[in-house]
């Protein structure tokens, strides 16, 4: 079953790192959740 990435993190950030690159801060509320979306190809 797909979740969202909303749904898995606890905290989600954006910052500025140029005029064309934005870098995301993703924690997640568990280890299980991280492991899930790091196996998982898409990210």
């Amino acid at each position: 079953m797909k979740q969202s990435i909303v749904s898995l993190a606890q905290v989600i950030r954006s910052k500025n790192a140029g005029p064309y690159e934005l870098v995301l801060d993703i924690l997640f509320k568990t280890k299980e959740n991280y492991e899930r979306v790091k196996s998982s190809g898409q990210w």
